[in-house]
């Protein structure tokens, strides 16, 4: 399941700040082909400006997360467990946005 939580507070009546978290679980099936085993949280922050009908954002994001990588290609005369590789996956994203000219 995966959850997210988001505020915004306007700080006057050009600008507002928003924020948010999220958790994006992995979808991985075991025994699949898909290698992403990591459960993601996302942080996103941000300010809009707003100009008469018209709304500039700019936002600005991180996610991370951690998981096992299993070996997917087994060698026929492999023994033992099969190895796990610890992984780490994290991203910066930057948002823009424009909204112009809309209704009010």
């Amino acid at each position: 399941m995966n959850f997210g939580l988001g505020l915004e507070h306007q700080l006057s009546d050009q600008f507002t700040l928003y924020g948010g978290a999220a958790r994006n679980a992995s979808t991985r099936v075991p025994e699949s082909e898909t290698l992403a085993s990591w459960d993601l949280v996302d942080l996103t922050a941000g300010v809009s400006l707003n100009r008469g009908r018209s709304r500039l954002a700019l936002g600005l994001g991180y996610a991370w997360g951690t998981g096992d990588l299993v070996q997917t290609i087994v060698p026929p005369d492999a023994t033992g467990p099969v190895r796990t590789t610890e992984a780490r996956f994290s991203r910066w994203t930057i948002s823009l946005g424009a909204s112009l000219g809309g209704r009010r």
